[in-house]
């Protein structure tokens, strides 16, 4: 994987009102923060996750990526949409609360919801 450095640095309840704005059938994974991952049930719908993100100590995140990549991006919500890697369909984002070398992986799991919009076989 490439090295990747801070690209822009937002409040993060613009991450958790992005999140929302993704819809309640969207799920979520966290890979690497031990603090989300204790007080969440992973995966976890955005709702749950937006609703946590609201409510932690840290006021911003850091968007990590590859800084030749991006010249000019929002400080919005829709900058996760510019900045998210496609991984097999799903929407990944590598984030730090602070030192790069801490980064942490939100990533979108789109194995849930296939499985729960699949019915069931009787």
């Amino acid at each position: 994987m490439e090295k990747l450095d801070v690209i822009l640095e937002v409040e993060t309840a613009v991450l958790a009102d992005w999140l929302q704005a993704q819809g309640d059938d969207t799920w979520w994974n966290i890979d690497g923060d031990e603090e989300l991952s204790e007080v969440l049930r992973l995966p976890c719908t955005a709702d749950e996750l937006a609703s946590v993100l609201r409510k932690v100590r840290r006021k911003t995140v850091r968007i990590l990526g590859n800084p030749g990549k991006w010249s000019k991006l929002p400080k919005g919500p829709e900058v996760f949409d510019q900045v998210a890697e496609d991984e097999g369909g799903a929407r990944v984002l590598y984030l730090t609360w602070g030192d790069p070398a801490a980064a942490w992986v939100l990533a979108e799991d789109i194995g849930v919801k296939q499985a729960l919009d699949t019915p069931a076989r009787t």
